[in-house]
């Protein structure tokens, strides 16, 4: 595969040399084409045509033709599509400069801090030759040796991408020099850098040593160590510690910075410092010489890390502090692989550990210990105290692979940032475990940021070493104790966490048994976005369920949800609810279902259940007050679907209103027998008259309540002045169509005489179907003739009419399959039976319903005809 994909190549370069000849006129340019793309991996370039990669070359020798030594050419652009549009999310940097070392490392630093992604990295470098002025005259290739004359230059061309649109341009390029000139300084100043901390070694024999803690020779030992390629010097700067309005601050010693720290006129003071709280500060004075700590922030050179601070303090005769040495820089990987008991200054802290802790040599206690030395941080062996480090590392030994939660803490001396090693059992550790971690010290050290590293070695537990930053003096202080817990507790198996979560509410017996029942449960899905509180109470919902026909149901909130936001958790046994049956009554409360998370819950006994969670907002995206809502919403969504309430455009009331589902149901059962008198209105028209009037409806709630609850008495005055309060609402209404139907409301509720909306079942529960017995007379919209009396039964199975022409009157009653217009068949049959009665008796009455379930099988058909009419009958009889 390699092969081919070597010859494709091959043949793509022999295509591109024949191809450079006629297109620029330099010497040496398909030389310079060969070693463009030399080094450049085939799979990155055989998608591309010889003339797209013969212009990205050549181009790139074109912006090159005039460069003066020691000054870049950097270019930012966007590229064409292949439509010949702007790609304004992808950027082209090219960069011509003295070949270094850290550049291409470096510039892609820079472009990864502005967002941006690097997708292909191209980076010859060619010996060319410049005139006086700096003009391109050839390219040379590799080989050719023998010129003296000529410059090392590194063509750099790196294609970038960004998920929205990159910054501009000039402020990229900005970066992009920025960054070529930390590091040019860095490189220009390497050798004199050395030089300096060289004098600076040679200084310190001079020193007195009586005054100073350290061990001088093994200060000067560890400097020289820095020298023998363990150490990448990015800057250096010289300071004097001097007193100013009482306080200790660091200024520079003027023509001393080299590297990233050559000083600008604004640095004459350590900003740095001189932030420290003044605790903090007081460091200053210690008679200690050598300081090994971390920068607070990260390297623009080389790698992203945060910078490496190594101060060697100065001294007059007398032992005072009159400033420090300053060197910033990265350990090399040559510094990290090496061995700690190798290294002047950690030897020491290794052999105090050691020898202090007075195990036996050679037994399993002290290689223990050793082990835990040898794999300590590297970054924490320069930094940490031996006191401390004994402290740790007797706490890591005496673990002893016990599968517990541990963490050691380290504060930084500066108060810049506070390290945490945290141990846990191996198999409990994973990236969702780490996110965890790192969010509880961020809360508990009120951290801005925080770094990670782990270590998963042969031991049963894994290592996680935290580093959490924050301004200077800002990191707060903690118990930690009551830390170590918290991570514990976050560290616990999810199953062990549910146990205890049920704990909280039910007995011990119980909430073992159910812990049983349902450790292993839920879905991986489900436990990674969901807490142990959650589960509780999803338990405790799926434990109501008894047949597959149950139905139940939780609504909530998440913390970080807008006011819009509603979210609804169904749960049903063995089968998953069909979302085309849920949906459209979600729909039909006013909802838009944006998500819809499917979760199979298996239970220790292979039951299954299903939970259903939907993530909704208000279709007109008002705020949804949970709290007035629930129980409402709750009942109305499980009436619905158990088919003891219709979804239609009516149940928006149940939020829009607040309203409750029998009472919306009262208000459907008058838009209902309104359609059957012949008013010009749809039913969804009413429904959008009643919701875009909300408080109205409420209005005709409560006087209809008020009208009919017999708990109440004298209820006169108060119905007045619900029907005044009503009319003046609608006087305010300004659509035609919406006043004529909010009135028509208000004369059926006035016209109605008796319902049985208030009776109870033997069982007390609520009549499944409303009876309203009505006089139409006092209806204007009512056609005529008009009856004296007519009894409406709406339900979700029937609805029908009976229709008496006096006080006493007979009639039969009928099934009627006029589902539109039954009341005027209903009506005739009453006026043939007066005139055919007229002589035996005067009154006539009669009555018909209508079957309202579609789709019923002829064995069926029956059966429902009988339980309809039952159902007709006994809603007459509630109201005679």
């Amino acid at each position: 595969m390699r092969e081919a994909l070597r010859r494709q190549f091959d043949e793509l370069m022999g295509a591109l040399l024949r191809d450079v000849a006629a297109r620029l006129p330099y010497p040496g340019a398909d030389k310079f084409l060969r070693q463009f793309y030399a080094d450049v991996a085939p799979d990155d370039i055989l998608d591309r045509d010889a003339d797209n990669l013969t212009d990205i070359a050549l181009g790139h020798l074109n912006f090159a033709r005039y460069r003066k030594p020691g000054v870049p050419l950097v270019r930012v652009v966007h590229p064409r599509t292949r439509d010949d549009e702007i790609a304004l999310n992808q950027g082209i940097v090219q960069v011509v400069t003295d070949n270094m070392p850290f550049l291409v490392d470096s510039v892609r630093m820079a472009l990864n801090s502005r967002g941006l992604t690097v997708d292909m990295t191209i980076h010859p470098v060619a010996r060319v030759v410049r005139d006086s002025a700096g003009n391109l005259l050839e390219i040379l290739s590799r080989d050719e040796n023998e010129r003296t004359d000529t410059l090392s230059e590194s063509f750099l061309y790196i294609e970038a991408s960004s998920e929205s649109s990159v910054e501009p341009i000039s402020e990229i390029e900005e970066s992009v020099r920025k960054t070529l000139a930390e590091v040019a300084a860095a490189v220009n100043d390497w050798h004199p850098m050395q030089e300096r901390l060289s004098s600076v070694i040679s200084d310190i024999g001079s020193l007195p040593s009586s005054v100073i803690t350290q061990d001088i020779g093994e200060v000067r030992a560890f400097l020289e160590w820095l020298l023998d390629d363990h150490f990448t010097f990015l800057g250096y700067r010289k300071y004097d510690l001097i007193e100013s309005d009482g306080e200790d601050v660091l200024r520079v010693v003027p023509n001393t910075g080299l590297g990233i720290l050559r000083e600008h006129e604004r640095d004459q003071i350590s900003t740095a410092f001189s932030t420290l709280p003044p605790d903090v500060r007081k460091h200053a004075r210690a008679p200690e010489l050598l300081i090994l700590t971390k920068g607070n922030s990260r390297s623009t050179v080389h790698l992203p890390t945060y910078i490496d601070y190594v101060g060697v303090k100065r001294f007059d005769d007398n032992g005072v502090v009159l400033g420090e040495h300053r060197f910033l820089g990265l350990y090399t990987s040559v510094a990290y692989r090496c061995n700690p008991h190798d290294i002047p200054i950690v030897r020491h802290k290794l052999d105090y550990v050691v020898e202090r802790s007075g195990l036996e040599p050679n037994s399993h206690a002290e290689k223990s210990l050793q082990t835990v030395l040898q794999t300590y941080p590297r970054d924490e062996l320069f930094q940490i105290s031996p006191q401390l480090l004994f402290d740790i590392s007797m706490g890591i030994v005496r673990l002893q692979d016990r599968q517990r939660v541990r963490i050691f803490i380290r504060r930084d001396v500066y108060a810049r940032f506070v390290s945490c090693l945290v141990f846990v059992a191996r198999e409990r550790y994973d990236t969702n475990l780490r996110h965890r971690f790192q969010d509880i010290l961020t809360e508990a050290f009120h951290g801005d940021s925080v770094e990670f590293n782990v270590l998963l070695g042969e031991s049963v537990l894994a290592r996680l070493h935290f580093v959490v930053r924050g301004a200077p003096g800002r990191l707060g202080e903690v118990d930690e104790t009551a830390l170590e817990q918290k991570l514990a507790e976050a560290a616990r198996v999810w199953g062990e966490q549910l146990t205890s979560e049920l704990r909280k509410s039910l007995p011990n017996r119980s909430a073992i048994v159910l812990a049983r029942r349902y450790r292993d449960a839920f879905p991986l899905g489900y436990r990674e976005v969901s807490p142990v509180a959650a589960a509780a109470e999803d338990i405790a919902q799926m434990e109501r369920l008894r047949t597959p026909d149950d139905l139940s149901i939780r609504i909530y909130r998440l913390v970080d949800d807008s006011p819009e936001t509603l979210r609804l958790l169904l749960y049903q046994l063995d089968n998953p609810i069909p979302l085309s049956g849920i949906i459209p009554v979600l729909e039909n409360l006013g909802l838009m279902v944006k998500t819809e998370r499917p979760h199979r819950i298996v239970r220790s006994d292979g039951s299954v259940v299903w939970m259903h969670d939907f993530g909704m907002e208000h279709a007109d995206h008002r705020p949804l007050a949970l709290h007035g809502i629930e129980a409402h919403f709750r009942e109305a969504v499980a009436r619905t679907w158990y088919g003891e309430a219709e979804s239609d455009g009516f149940n928006q009331l149940i939020l829009g209103a607040k309203l409750n589902w029998r009472e919306v149901m009262v208000l459907r059962a008058y838009c209902r027998y309104l359609l059957q008198l012949g008013v010009p209105f749809s039913q969804m028209y009413m429904e959008k008259a009643l919701a875009s009037n909300s408080e109205i409806a409420m209005l005709l709630i409560d006087f209809f309540n008020t009208r009919f609850d017999p708990s109440l008495s004298d209820r006169t005055e108060l119905l007045e002045a619900y029907a005044d309060d009503i009319v003046s609402r609608i006087n305010e209404v300004s659509s035609l169509d919406e006043d004529r139907i909010l009135r028509l409301y208000l004369s059926m509720l006035q016209a109605t005489l008796r319902t049985n909306y208030f009776q109870t079942t033997d069982d007390d529960g609520v009549r499944p179907y409303l009876t309203l017995k009505i006089n139409p007379e006092m209806i204007e919209a009512a056609p005529h003739p008009r009856p004296k009396f007519e009894i409406f039964v709406y339900s979700t199975r029937v609805e029908g009419v009976h229709l008496r022409g006096g006080k006493v009157a007979r009639g039969g009653i009928r099934w009627s399959d006029r589902r539109e217009d039954y009341r005027t068949e209903i009506l005739g049959l009453m006026k043939a039976q007066m005139v055919k009665n007229s002589v035996i008796v005067p009154v006539g009455a009669k009555g018909g319903f209508v079957l309202k379930r579609q789709n019923i099988s002829s064995d069926d058909l029956k059966q429902e005809v009988e339980e309809c009419y039952r159902i007709f009958i006994q809603g007459l009889l509630d109201v005679t």
